[in-house]
């Protein structure tokens, strides 16, 4: 019989869905936050530091794949199609590729490397750090709703930060024992405890 998970604390700020205590780690080689339990353990929400773009795309075991399958499948996952720019290619001023770099060598190599500097890279990183957010539990919980589910309680979703860094969070309208009640009856690893009148500061 497997042990019971005690479930990890929530509050709510200004009906903002985010852990209630948390502390930010960062190794070097991982980062993100430990979030306090019910039983005064703390769980752990960390990704690699520095992922590399196989991470991202969640693309594996890929030193062994043949070259035409791993395009695919990093085609898939990248949501580029053949008439795309491919990252690990070169193209010449015309926008055709340039002989012998679309190979499986430098294919690999791409999916190995950590990501770069480039608008595209911030937003793939941002997607990357999500489950370290002290916001995620939020996106789990409206997951788990129904439509009504989330007309009832006063589920919406809203912009925090700034230009450089926006986020987006789930609010809700309902109270800490409403929220209680939905996790409860969704199964989620979850308890809400506090209600506080200004924003958590924290990513």
């Amino acid at each position: 019989m497997s042990e019971a998970i005690s479930p990890i604390l929530l509050s709510l700020y200004q009906g903002v869905i985010a852990f209630d205590t948390w502390v930010e780690l960062d190794s070097g080689d991982e980062c993100g936050v430990a979030a306090k339990c019910l039983d005064g353990s703390d769980r752990f929400f960390v990704v690699a530091a520095n992922p590399t773009y196989a991470d991202c795309y969640g693309i594996t075991e890929y030193e062994q794949t043949p070259f035409t399958a791993l395009k695919q499948a990093t085609l898939d996952a990248c949501g580029l199609h053949e008439d795309d720019q491919f990252p690990w290619c070169e193209y010449d001023d015309e926008g055709n590729v340039v002989p012998d770099t679309d190979t499986l060598e430098r294919l690999k190599n791409w999916l190995g490397s950590t990501l770069g500097s480039t608008d595209w890279d911030f937003d793939l990183l941002g997607r990357w750090l999500d489950p370290t957010s002290i916001y995620a539990p939020g996106d789990e919980i409206e997951a788990a709703l129904t439509a009504q589910e989330k007309s009832e309680l006063g589920v919406t979703r809203q912009w925090l930060g700034g230009p450089a860094s926006s986020f987006q969070v789930v609010r809700v309208a309902a109270g800490i024992e409403r929220m209680n009640d939905a996790v409860t009856a969704k199964g989620l690893p979850y308890r809400f405890t506090r209600e506080y009148n200004y924003l958590p500061d924290g990513r």
